[in-house]
């Protein structure tokens, strides 16, 4: 339920896992403007029209379904509450082990001979800690709260690029990334700022998904290095193979038992089978969805997640809605929706702000 990077050559998963799609292009290189479509339109046969109108709906509908699976995923993290955070994890990570095995088997992609072994080792263990905090998230916190303060990991890309690869901090990166903190401040009511007398969450709760989402900005940077040098499926393979890993220590130290316990009989077990199958199912579509999408406009859609997040959390789980938590999702929606549209305003006027 998180937004992706603002870059259009790459989009995450919800383990963290970077999408990356050889035939996209990040904003600053896309070559087709909307005056350039405009005329593209005019001169196509009409068979082609019909292609290109059956591709924008198919991308319309794959973006829905994303929303969609990362907002039941959630819902499903927050039903089963009871389970505890590290067997959600390795549940996760078995069905991505094996369902990446059959993929490098098929392809015969090697998991052994790629370059960058100490970042990909780095960007796996931070993406792996990234999942795992939204997931407690979505089990601890409101599932509004947890979907939008998850999304601002886009907000703080810029900031962390300064500091790890010397990229240039613009005015727009700074003016969102305090937007997505007002909006994260709302949300948390902490109470230096908030005085009532109704119990609330301890306010350092709500750091856990902000903790993920920078996690995840940390994650955007590294992958902006590794660039497409290394197999998006080997990255995914591992992401599977840590989250076993972690998960079972996360288990191991706070419930004292070296393995995660299988959860009592009258648990609903098939909704802890398709936790797995869910999140596999979002890294196809949300792969599928880079090849009729650039990501500028699947990285706006994401947004609906927050929308549908709040919409479950009053309908399904009947836990009301607070006008304050409504207007921090805002602020850190117009904060991504800002970014996004500068960056796309950078590439076609050339002004960099």
């Amino acid at each position: 339920m998180t937004n992706d990077s603002v870059s259009t050559s790459e989009k995450k998963d919800g383990a963290g896992t970077v999408i990356s799609n050889p035939a996209a292009q990040s904003i600053d290189e896309t070559d087709l403007t909307d005056n350039n479509q405009s005329n593209l339109a005019v001169t196509l046969p009409e068979s082609a029209k019909r292609t290109s109108t059956r591709n924008r709906l198919t991308g319309i509908g794959l973006m829905i379904l994303t929303s969609l699976l990362a907002t039941i995923n959630g819902s499903i993290a927050k039903y089963l509450h009871i389970i505890p955070t590290g067997e959600l994890v390795v549940i996760t990570g078995i069905y991505s082990v094996c369902t990446f095995s059959v993929v490098i088997a098929m392809n015969g992609i090697s998991i052994f001979e790629f370059t960058s072994k100490k970042l990909v080792a780095a960007r796996v263990m931070v993406g792996t800690v990234s999942y795992l905090a939204r997931v407690w998230s979505f089990q601890i916190l409101p599932l509004g709260d947890a979907g939008a303060l998850v999304s601002t990991g886009p907000l703080f890309v810029g900031f962390i690029a300064r500091i790890f690869i010397k990229e240039k901090l613009t005015l727009v990166d700074i003016l969102t990334m305090f937007l997505g903190l007002c909006g994260v401040v709302l949300i948390s009511k902490p109470g230096i700022f908030f005085k009532t007398d109704e119990e609330q969450l301890p306010w350092f709760y709500f750091m856990v998904p902000v903790f993920s989402a920078l996690c995840m900005a940390v994650v955007y940077v590294m992958q902006r290095k590794l660039g497409a040098t290394v197999n998006s499926v080997t990255i995914s393979f591992y992401i599977g193979v840590a989250q076993l890993v972690i998960g079972v220590g996360y288990q191991s130290i706070i419930s004292g038992t070296p393995f995660p316990l299988l959860p009592d009989c009258y648990t609903p077990r098939y909704l802890l089978v398709l936790t797995g199958v869910f999140q596999v199912g979002y890294f196809v579509v949300a792969n599928l969805t880079l090849e009729y999408e650039k990501a500028t406009t699947a990285t706006l859609f994401r947004n609906l997640d927050t929308a549908l997040a709040f919409l479950v959390q009053a309908t399904l789980f009947s836990v009301s809605i607070e006008m304050v938590s409504v207007a921090g999702a805002l602020l850190i929606v117009l904060g991504t929706v800002g970014l996004t549209l500068a960056k796309i305003f950078n590439f076609k006027c050339g002004v960099e702000f």
